[in-house]
């Protein structure tokens, strides 16, 4: 579970589920858990996302919630409640008929947004992820920036307290820069980019191996290039 706050814009409360094919207690704990989080939401303001592996077939949820078949498993009962308080299945807003997401066979995974931001939600699709070895696919919800995030005036840029971060490149040595391309493969390794399949065949794919070089050389950078603090008032070199 992650609160995200914005200002002057709606919190949101990400909750990240999984529930187990055959573990019935813990299925429960599970349900208590996530149930009291969203009460919780309603006293701390807060817009929640409920995603995750469900292992349920969504489909057959569906059919069962409306045939009025009875539901005794607590895996659909978690569902069932945030379905009937009005949670949104971000697949159906974009697909009729959504991609499985295990195994090419049935839609067990999902992201289901409160009703207050369902107009936030802009894209939402299935993809295959190249990079981590699993039988199932990645369902990606993208939401509008602009809702939730305000851009910095002119103004406040020119604040006196704002500090930027500057990267001294020209105070590198030989012995910095064999430091950061150590550093860099260490990390590489860390997260396991060094295995991953060189098949880029989505721009999911594309994207996730962008961000995680984009992190590992920031992450380097930061470590090991010397810096200073610029403001208006002064300058503090690191």
């Amino acid at each position: 579970m992650v609160d995200l706050s914005f200002k002057h814009h709606k919190s949101l409360r990400l909750i990240v589920v999984y529930l187990s094919p055959n573990n019935l207690p813990l299925n429960h704990q599970v349900l208590n858990k996530v149930l009291a989080l969203l009460n919780e939401c309603l006293t701390l303001h807060l817009t929640s996302i409920v995603m995750g592996d469900f292992n349920v077939n969504l489909e057959k949820l569906y059919h069962n919630l409306q045939h009025d078949i009875k539901l005794s498993s607590p895996k659909f009962g978690l569902l069932k409640r945030i379905i009937n308080q009005g949670y949104i299945d971000t697949q159906l807003l974009f697909e009729p008929s959504p991609s499985p997401t295990f195994n090419h066979i049935s839609r067990i995974d999902g992201i289901f947004v409160h009703p207050n931001i369902q107009e936030s939600v802009i894209h939402c699709r299935t993809d295959d992820c190249s990079l981590y070895h699993t039988d199932h696919s990645m369902v990606v919800c993208a939401l509008s920036k602009s809702d939730f995030i305000i851009s910095n005036s002119n103004a406040t840029q020119k604040r006196k307290h704002l500090k930027r971060k500057i990267f001294q490149f020209d105070r590198m040595t030989d012995e910095t820069w064999a430091n950061y391309a150590l550093k860099t493969d260490e990390l590489i390794i860390e997260s396991d980019l060094h295995r991953s399949s060189a098949s880029l065949n989505s721009q999911t794919a594309i994207n996730s191996l962008n961000d995680s070089l984009e992190w590992i050389l920031r992450t380097a950078t930061n470590s090991i290039i010397p810096y200073k603090w610029s403001s208006n008032s002064h300058i503090e070199n690191h």
